[in-house]
């Protein structure tokens, strides 16, 4: 049986959702066969950043982080981790823009960084999701 989604995950999940709509678009542009040139590709990674960046501020001030962190405070390690991985997955955005915006051609190396960095951002994505929804879980569960 399928549990119930809580309000916190259920926004969580469609915001993650889109996140990773966008990052298929991403994607799509540093496709092999694709036609886009560094300043398509430029224009995807500054929309994928803005949206991500918006994500990941309203996952670190949302009222229900705080509420993990002082119902269950040994959880505030890996909320901490969750927001320096956010830092570093931006900053590596940064780095590729900033390559996008130098490039004359969107080669093969530059296709296979941007890959890598939407698999980062989907494994954090995933992981981050799962641990909300068991802070969430484990709460509810302590208050049976």
């Amino acid at each position: 049986m399928k549990k119930p989604e809580s309000s916190v995950t259920g926004t969580l999940s469609r915001a993650h959702a889109a996140l990773l709509e966008n990052l298929h678009k991403v994607k799509d542009c540093v496709s092999a066969n694709a036609a886009a040139g560094p300043a398509e590709l430029r224009a995807f990674l500054s929309t994928t950043r803005a949206e991500m960046v918006e994500h990941f501020r309203a996952q670190e001030r949302h009222s229900s982080m705080d509420a993990i962190q002082s119902q269950q405070p040994y959880l505030s390690p890996a909320i901490h981790r969750l927001a320096d991985e956010h830092r570093a997955l931006t900053e590596s955005l940064d780095v590729l823009m900033d390559e996008a915006a130098r490039a004359t051609a969107v080669d093969d190396g530059l296709r296979h960084r941007v890959r890598d960095w939407i698999g980062r951002v989907r494994q954090h994505e995933a992981h981050e999701i799962d641990f909300l929804q068991n802070a969430v879980d484990q709460d509810i569960g302590e208050k049976d």
